[in-house]
């Protein structure tokens, strides 16, 4: 039983008891390898997170982790990998959807969520995420491939003025906007 405990504590994130980076790799490589229903991979990131800390402490920036944490569980269902990969950085990996205008909604969805406004000293300080997005494509997928095209959608939000998310197609030829 002590075994089974360290094992599952092995997986998870200490901070917000997600999936870690390692658990959720190998969570979707199998599930690539065994399915080939539409999936996709969300990779967000929380818009100057390092402001945050500096201004508030980093106790106030494990607050925040831990409710991205909260609201990822909230939005998401309880199928999908939820993963922190770790910092300010999550991602969601989703099966079986019967349409990517799913994915879409959620993203669009966790931008409103993680949106927040804070005051300190007469300054604000907006909390916000940037998304990006990928899906699986006709031919096999496999992790790298969707980690570097999702990443690279979330660079592309990042670019576009944050607080928004990316779908990658193409080489980011088309970007959706939330």
């Amino acid at each position: 039983m002590a075994k089974g405990r360290i094992l599952k504590q092995r997986d998870k994130d200490p901070l917000t008891n997600l999936r870690n980076r390692k658990a959720a790799q190998k969570y979707i490589t199998d599930y690539l390898e065994r399915n080939s229903d539409l999936c996709a991979m969300l990779i967000m990131d929380i818009d100057h997170f390092k402001t945050v800390n500096d201004v508030f402490g980093h106790m106030y920036g494990d607050k925040i982790i831990r409710e991205t944490g909260t609201k990822l569980n909230q939005i998401f269902r309880s199928s999908d990998c939820i993963c922190r990969l770790g910092g300010d950085e999550f991602m969601i990996f989703m099966t079986k959807l019967p349409d990517k205008d799913i994915v879409l909604k959620k993203a669009a969805q966790l931008n409103k969520s993680i949106f927040t406004c804070l005051n300190k000293d007469h300054r604000k300080y907006m909390i916000s995420a940037s998304i990006g997005i990928c899906f699986t494509d006709s031919v096999k997928s496999t992790y790298s491939q969707l980690y570097k095209n999702a990443d690279s959608a979330l660079y592309s939000s990042k670019q576009n003025g944050r607080n928004q998310y990316s779908v990658y197609r193409n080489e980011l030829k088309d970007t959706s906007i939330s």
